[in-house]
């Protein structure tokens, strides 16, 4: 049975409901991009896995954007992460594990198992989470994969290698979960995934630029918009200084062979409109024995350079 880890990441701190959305910003969030992906998507599974009070936020945030379409991002980077998912692995590859941490009410991991019918899909996100999302995939009398499972945990709490059970993963994902964890908790994070990954297996993450928001909050309409997101989300810790600093930060955790994958250029790709460019699915993977040796002699250089640079300063 897994272990609580007092060190681990708090990813669910709670806080006030104002907008029946969830006490957590992660379940805040989670209510609101499936609000947002069931009035721009409409479909039956996009429908199902929302409720009223997120898909009325999703209008009312529709109605201030004024064209701007902002919210388009949340629809677009699960399509961005599928078209990845598809560039890396073929579907027919047999005994495939795909993991999908703090799958919220996604409705990705529906289509990951059915287009990997080969493959074991597990979701995994927090008991009420996992319990809410069964039920109204019930209620809508949506066919759940029998290669699709859950596990419930908090990942503030258990270690995702427990989660586990040491079952390594072909692929992990994680979508809108590390914009609100701090610059310690995403290197936990990201440590977490390379530990619980295949040798060559894949990561792939949603990052958000400090940069890019700054610049598009001078549009009044988009500042209006992320205003009333951030006050009703909360604390954002997590959106990422630079490009070097995530990938710096996924380097250290293990990773290997890391790309930026912008969401605007995947949209390019899979003829999908543009969203607002603030988004970035980085994607790495865990290294093999021969690509470990590589890392271990490119960090013996860096630790050089910087014991050099030490010594200057």
């Amino acid at each position: 049975m897994a272990q609580l880890d007092p060190n681990l990441p708090n990813f669910n701190r709670r806080g006030d409901d104002k907008m029946a959305l969830g006490h957590t910003p992660s379940t805040r969030s989670a209510e609101l991009v499936a609000g947002a992906r069931a009035a721009l998507l409409n479909t039956e599974e996009t429908m199902a896995l929302s409720k009223m009070s997120g898909r009325i936020v999703a209008r009312i945030l529709s109605d201030m954007d004024r064209k701007s379409n902002i919210l388009w991002f949340f629809p677009a980077r699960m399509m961005a992460i599928e078209a990845l998912t598809k560039r890396h692995f073929p579907e027919d590859k047999p005994g495939m594990l795909l993991v999908d941490v703090a799958a919220g009410f996604s409705p990705r991991g529906l289509h990951m198992a059915k287009n990997y019918p080969q493959a074991q899909v597990i979701e995994i996100d927090l008991p009420e989470v996992v319990a809410e999302k069964k039920k109204r995939l019930e209620h809508a009398h949506i066919a759940i994969p029998a290669n699709m499972s859950w596990l419930e945990a908090d990942l503030g709490k258990v270690n995702l290698h427990d989660i586990l059970e040491g079952r390594k993963a072909d692929l992990i994902t994680s979508e809108g979960l590390t914009l609100y964890l701090t610059k310690d908790e995403n290197a936990r994070l990201f440590q977490q995934a390379s530990s619980s990954l295949k040798p060559g297996g894949v990561y792939m993450a949603e990052v958000y630029f400090r940069e890019k928001l700054a610049r598009l909050r001078q549009n009044p309409n988009v500042n209006a918009v992320a205003s009333f997101v951030l006050r009703m989300v909360g604390s954002v810790p997590g959106m990422m200084p630079s490009l070097d600093f995530v990938t710096q930060l996924m380097f250290e955790a293990g990773l290997d062979q890391i790309a930026e994958h912008p969401v605007t250029d995947m949209m390019d790709e899979i003829g999908q409109p543009k969203p607002v460019e603030i988004i970035s699915i980085m994607v790495a993977r865990k290294p093999t024995l021969a690509m470990r040796s590589e890392m271990q002699r490119v960090q013996e250089v860096v630790a050089v350079e910087r014991e050099a640079t030490d010594l200057v300063s």
